[in-house]
């Protein structure tokens, strides 16, 4: 699809779209929106582009008024728009795959926002509104199941089965895959549980919905037709859809698998999933968020990682699942082996500077102009310091090798599998501020790394028995003085190692799921009891 058929498509009072129609106006979309291209152009060709958006704000096709209502916000940053599109959102006549789509972008901008633009977008996309879309598509699938005939309501038995639900599977160092694989490892070997990892596919690669840029998760290809996984030397059952979607076939397929175990547990790893809902009336279902805060759910009993606070509460008692609330406990990350010896000179370090390591897999969104104004105090005042960047940054020759006074202070060692071995060879560890950040800085500090973080997100829950870090002048200060007071960098180094350890075993988690999980079978998990005390000393 060319621009002119684009705009002239999206200036139509109302039009009629294909499937590939969709699929092309996301495209063109999404280039408008980005900064590469507004560069390519004259700021008036840009304009009047901006102006058949606007046109289209108004169009009588849904479709058309969400893509150009979330371009504007992306081209102006103006949340005005986001909610502008939100009531087209709701609706009915979609498909699940299209539903999710959105589901999937609204988590994405919130996830990915500057700090500057995460309320306004937090209001836009409300979490009660983000709920009743949720709901929508809940309802959809259950429809979806029922229309097939396939019951999904069938009673669990005592079968010592349990599924491990998870929306996207990538290799081990992406955190939620190494909680699905840990989980399964500890359900086998320590509660000799059969086990079978179901992945959903919510989270794929497959354009779908009306929001621009489209949701569009990381996809391992090596894992695309395999039915088992090999972790710490156990083959872990696996499931997926053949297409890797979230098309009805590939939702049907999933529920099938599930109905075919027959599992007396089923247990999420994920702030929300569609298809666990379903099964939550019949049997155990269990939600292990891979956040802090309360997960999306109506039916799921789940834990949150630190002790809930009153907001938490409230909302909790308005969405009505305050009695699925077990129980509070940090989820704890093993951390991985170092497979190999890895030198400075192996990654272009400087031999004898202070290295403070900053890993992530979306550092490009994390690293903002605050956090270069940070770390470029660092190494001004403190002349042996350097900066090393490991995990996905797709952006760093534009933010860091554009900036004078950081050129020759970072390094950018790509994605790395052993983390362990990179850390090895570092002195300390910035946390970005951001919602997660959570197994980077854990297996960080197991490796002896002093770790600085705002005390914000995942990483600030990680160590919030250290002093509070409230902003990143505050960090910088901290950090500067690390490079220079080894008294302080060893007291740091100590008491880091030592929470390191306590945040190290998902074993006391798994304990305390298994103790709800027997109390359900017997009868005593009801709501008129006190569901913390389950496990209370795990």
């Amino acid at each position: 699809m060319t621009l002119e058929d684009f705009l002239a498509l999206i200036k139509k009072k109302k039009c009629t779209l294909s499937r590939q129609d969709r699929l092309a106006m996301l495209q063109v979309g999404t280039l408008l929106t980005s900064s590469q291209f507004k560069e390519s152009i004259d700021p008036h060709t840009y304009k009047f582009i901006a102006a058949g958006l606007q046109k289209g704000t108004r169009s009588g096709t849904p479709f058309v008024r969400i893509l150009c209502g979330s371009a504007l916000y992306q081209i102006s940053g103006d949340a005005r728009y986001l909610e502008r599109v939100a009531a087209f959102l709701l609706n009915r006549n979609e498909t699940i795959a299209y539903d999710v789509g959105h589901l999937n972008a609204i988590a994405g901008l919130l996830f990915n926002a500057p700090e500057k633009n995460r309320n306004a977008i937090a209001t836009a996309f409300t979490r009660a509104f983000q709920r009743d879309l949720f709901i929508q598509i809940v309802d959809k699938v259950r429809d979806l199941a029922d229309n097939h005939g396939i019951d999904i309501e069938e009673s669990g038995k005592v079968s010592d089965r349990v599924v491990i639900l998870i929306q996207q599977l990538l290799k081990p160092p992406h955190a939620p895959t190494r909680d699905a694989l840990e989980f399964a490892r500890i359900l086998s070997q320590d509660f000799d549980k059969a086990v079978m990892i179901v992945n959903t596919c919510e989270f794929n690669a497959i354009p779908n919905g009306a929001m621009v840029p489209p949701f569009n998760a990381n996809v391992m290809g090596e894992y695309a037709n395999i039915r088992s996984v090999n972790y710490a030397g156990r083959d872990i059952s696996l499931f997926q859809p053949a297409s890797a979607g979230f098309e009805d076939e590939d939702i049907l397929a999933c529920i099938r698998a599930i109905n075919q175990y027959d599992p007396e547990m089923i247990l999420t790893v994920g702030s929300r999933n569609v298809i666990s809902e379903l099964y939550a009336s019949s049997r155990f279902t269990f939600m292990y968020p891979t956040a802090a805060g309360l997960p999306l759910t109506t039916a799921n009993y789940f834990h949150t990682w630190d002790q809930a606070t009153e907001p938490m509460l409230r909302q909790a008692d308005a969405e009505d699942i305050r009695d699925k609330y077990l129980f509070e406990q940090h989820p704890g990350f093993k951390t991985p082996e170092k497979i190999k010896q890895v030198s400075r000179s192996d990654l272009n370090l400087p031999a004898s500077a202070f290295v403070f390591a900053v890993a992530g897999m979306r550092l490009h969104h994390v690293v903002d102009d605050a956090f270069l104004e940070m770390i470029g105090k660092i190494v001004e005042a403190s002349p042996n310091a350097h900066i090393l960047f490991v995990g996905h940054f797709d952006a760093y020759e534009r933010i860091v090798d554009n900036s004078s006074r950081l050129y020759d202070r970072c390094t950018f060692a790509g994605f790395h599998d052993d983390i362990m071995s990179v850390y090895d060879i570092c002195d300390a560890y910035i946390n970005p501020k951001q919602p997660g950040g959570g197994s980077a800085i854990v297996y960080a500090m197991a490796a002896g790394l002093p770790a600085l973080s705002l005390s914000f997100g995942d990483g600030g829950l990680a160590v919030k028995d250290l002093p509070e870090i409230k902003n990143y002048g505050d960090l910088s200060d901290v950090a500067i003085r690390l490079c220079e007071d080894k008294a302080l960098y060893a007291q740091y180094k100590q008491r880091t190692k030592r929470i390191a350890a306590s945040l190290s075993s998902r074993g006391p988690l798994v304990d305390r799921i298994m103790d709800a999980f027997n109390a359900y079978r017997s009868g005593q998990l009801r709501s008129d009891i006190p569901l913390r005390q389950f496990g209370e000393n795990g």
